[in-house]
């Protein structure tokens, strides 16, 4: 419960002034507000009355409110504050309605970044949205921009903004591919990317990865972009040690694989695969060919393996020359192919124990193409064995034929 010293304001009234209450669907970031203890009534009906907020974004905006430690500081101050400038709320409306934002967007944008309320439109709002739009973007892209991430209109535009701006261009970007990146990683407004991401796209550079590569990097991963500069230097010297060609998309498989996962874990999982019969050799060949392989379970690893090793009667040295099936599901993908394969090999439709590696890669239209409608006909209970195949095994794991 938060100890409001000022019990006047907890009994303030506030009139509606005419807005609207918009039916709006909650926020993705608000979906789930975590309980902060009681909140002032006069602050949920200032969102409600005069700011259309619905009950749920009018709840959601004043939690958030409240969260923040340097606003609680004085609450009663932020209370008389926002009471005391009821045309706030509509100026704000006003200008991101002149700018192509819906009712929705600004429910939105108002619920997720409440404190907007508490700044001025000409220091915060115009400045703001005048330099996009001096960007180059269309209306369409800031509306995206703001309502993807709306932390852009309270972060500081000379300090934050412009040199995010600035460094963004020294790639090959678009407008496209900045509201991508600005709407879809908050952390961009917030962290301080140039202690991370400057440095760590300059050390790619110097490995002469490739620009685009680098750019779509930080439109897929650009949190990885945004690793402690010491460590994903540490990664990248290991990678390129391990003879990876920096010009290709394996490269960069390898620097999301190495920013995943600790240096315990790595030693953790080059010992798993030692213990299954891979010598130092046959994990630096997996690492290379399929960095994601590092990335898989212990418990799935050992069921691939002993499946590949005792029901196949593969040597451990083969399984490492095909990583990429470690990364299939057993019981859903292999398990199902295998016994259609084995049934087919009773009756003498394909050859013994061929092409399983193959068989266990292909896409799923292109192994029924090539089984299951190709041998139908004549053996129709094959539909019939291809679907009982994703029924678990027994509870032991045993693979029985």
């Amino acid at each position: 419960m938060f100890p409001f010293s000022v019990q006047n304001l907890l009994q303030i009234s506030v009139k509606n002034p005419r807005c609207h209450i918009l039916k709006f669907r909650c926020h993705r970031n608000y979906c789930g507000v975590p309980d902060t203890g009681k909140v002032a009534s006069p602050l949920v009906d200032y969102f409600k009355n005069l700011c259309g907020l619905s009950a749920v974004q009018a709840l959601a905006a004043s939690k958030t409110l409240l969260s923040r430690k340097s606003l609680l500081k004085d609450l009663d101050g932020l209370l008389s504050l926002l009471m005391s400038n009821f045309n706030r709320p509509q100026s704000v409306r006003m200008v991101l309605e002149d700018n192509g934002f819906s009712k929705t967007n600004i429910a939105a944008i108002i619920t997720t970044r409440p404190d907007l309320l508490l700044f001025r439109k000409s220091q915060t709002l115009i400045p703001k949205l005048k330099f996009l739009e001096e960007q180059g973007l269309s209306k369409s892209q800031i509306v995206e921009l703001v309502s993807g991430n709306p932390r852009v209109l309270v972060a500081s535009l000379d300090m934050r903004i412009k040199p995010l701006f600035a460094f963004l261009h020294t790639l090959p970007v678009s407008n496209d591919n900045i509201v991508d990146i600005i709407s879809h990683y908050y952390g961009l407004l917030t962290y301080n990317w140039e202690k991370s991401l400057v440095p760590n796209v300059n050390l790619l550079r110097k490995h002469e990865v490739p620009s685009r590569r680098i750019l779509d990097m930080l439109l897929t991963h650009p949190k990885i972009l945004m690793l402690n500069s010491d460590r994903f230097c540490d990664n990248l010297e290991m990678i390129v040690g391990m003879g990876f060609n920096s010009s290709t998309h394996q490269f960069m498989k390898a620097v999301r694989a190495m920013a995943t996962i600790s240096k315990s874990s790595w030693k953790a999982k080059s010992e798993l695969y030692k213990s299954l019969g891979w010598s130092d050799s046959d994990i630096s060949f997996v690492f290379r060919k399929n960095p994601s392989s590092f990335l898989i379970s212990e418990e799935k690893v050992r069921k691939a393996m002993d499946f590949f090793t005792k029901e196949l009667s593969w040597d451990p040295s083969r399984c490492s020359q095909y990583p990429a099936l470690l990364l299939l599901s057993l019981e859903k993908r292999i398990l199902p192919r295998y016994m259609i394969l084995q049934a087919l090999e009773s009756k003498g439709l394909v050859k013994k124990r061929g092409r399983y590696v193959h068989s266990f890669l292909i896409s799923e239209k292109i192994f029924f193409d090539t089984y299951i409608a190709k041998y139908g006909k004549e053996f129709p209970e094959l539909l019939k064995i291809y679907q009982a195949g994703f029924v678990l095994k027994s509870e032991n794991n045993a693979f029985s034929r």
